[in-house]
């Protein structure tokens, strides 16, 4: 399922790199979202943009060192990502939600349960499976959400039309 999320008018007013990182971001190729983002980082941009980039780079970075089994290293981009943001002192840039979207990052690093892939034999692939979980979780948990509005819009719908015990009254 290529399950997008942002609009038409989130592609007419951001960057492609920010669209295109996106796509690649939640398709688990955080490697390739990295450059993507980087890319439009290292070109001319504001200075809030730039460290909103980094931050999104490292935070990518972070998940791609879980992929390869490096939760060391994936701690340390982690916490470097977040202290970006943290300084961006917004609620939301470029339409993403930081407080959720940091929400999110701590959920994963509190739930997911990484070895170092060199102690472990097939550790790596461990690791991978751990990833491969929580992302699952993560749709599955959007999904429920995309779901539940549909239901209350269904139900405000029928409402209004006169349907229940509640009488529409504009």
């Amino acid at each position: 399922m290529n399950e997008t999320y942002y609009t038409n008018a989130h592609i007419a007013a951001y960057p492609v790199e920010y669209i295109a990182g996106i796509d690649l971001y939640n398709a688990g190729e955080f490697h390739a979202a990295h450059d993507v983002w980087e890319e439009r980082w290292m070109g001319e941009v504001g200075p809030d943009e730039k460290l909103f980039l980094q931050a999104m780079i490292q935070s990518a970075v972070a998940f791609h060192h879980l992929q390869i089994g490096r939760p060391g290293a994936a701690r340390r981009m982690y916490l470097m990502a977040k202290e970006k943001f943290a300084r961006l002192n917004q609620p939301v840039f470029m339409s993403l939600d930081l407080a959720d979207y940091q929400a999110q990052l701590d959920k994963l690093r509190a739930s997911s349960k990484f070895v170092e892939a060199n102690r472990y034999v097939n550790g790596a692939h461990y690791n991978q499976h751990q990833l491969a979980k929580r992302q699952e979780a993560d749709r599955m948990e959007k999904r429920l959400e995309q779901m539940k509005q549909k239901f209350a819009d269904l139900q405000e719908r029928a409402r209004k039309a006169g349907f229940g015990s509640a009488v529409y009254d504009p």
